[in-house]
């Protein structure tokens, strides 16, 4: 493991940690049925391989802590009616060289089907 995310993992407060532990709790325990965030804490003292599943555990933690963040710091994406409306009338005309299907409205609505 690198030297510097083991000391950034060892410097976070309680109450940070405790956050972190939050968004990864329901998937670690569905990951590992049968036991808990607190088993694994515990082995993590005395059990090199422990303290990797924990260190790794909390660095997607970490990740999830980040998206969220940037989640709230960048303003939300207006939607435009470009976005569903489909591709222009000339981009679909250019494709396979033939002007755009058309259905009659009759086909549409389901006309002759018993």
């Amino acid at each position: 493991m690198r030297t510097n995310a083991r000391q950034h993992l060892d410097s976070i407060s309680e109450g940070d940690r405790t956050y972190l532990e939050s968004l990864i709790r329901e998937d670690f325990e569905r990951c590992h049925p049968g036991e808990t965030l607190e088993d694994l804490k515990r082995r993590a003292s005395f059990s090199k391989e422990d303290r990797g599943l924990l260190r790794d555990w909390m660095a997607v933690a970490a990740g999830r802590a980040a998206a969220a963040c940037e989640a709230k710091a960048s303003p939300p994406r207006p939607i435009t009616s470009a976005v569903f409306a489909g591709p222009s009338p000339d981009v679909a005309d250019s494709i396979e060289g033939s002007p755009p299907h058309r259905d009659p409205p009759s086909a549409r609505r389901g006309a002759g089907v018993k």
